[in-house]
C-alpha cells in the first residue's frame, strides 16, 4: 500500500465533506487507519491530515452559523427619532 496515496485519498475525502457529522465519521475512519499503520502525531502525514480536518471543521462550523444567522436575521433602517423613541420606551 502506498502511504502517500492513501493520505491524499483521505485529504480529498475530507475536503469533499459537506457537514460535521460526516466529518466526524471520516475522522473515526482516519484514526483507525493511523492506528493500523502506526502513524505518530509528529509525522508529516499526520500533520497534513490534521490541518485538512481543522480547516474543514472551521469551514463547516462557520457555514452552519452563517446559514442560521442569514435565515433569522434582518436589517432595518430607522431614523434617529425612531431610535430615540425605541430607546425611551425600553427604559420605561
Amino acid at each position: 500500500m502506498n502511504m502517500e496515496l492513501e493520505i491524499n485519498k483521505f485529504i480529498k475525502k475530507i475536503l469533499s465533506v459537506t457537514n460535521l457529522p460526516d466529518l466526524k465519521s471520516l475522522v473515526d475512519e482516519i484514526n483507525l487507519f493511523l492506528k493500523e499503520n502506526n502513524i505518530k502525531e509528529n509525522s508529516e502525514n499526520f500533520k497534513k491530515l490534521d490541518k485538512a480536518i481543522s480547516i474543514m471543521k472551521m469551514k463547516l462550523s462557520h457555514g452552519r452559523k452563517y446559514r442560521v444567522e442569514g435565515v433569522n436575521s434582518k436589517s432595518y433602517l430607522i431614523s434617529e427619532s425612531q431610535l430615540t423613541t425605541i430607546l425611551y420606551n425600553l427604559t420605561k
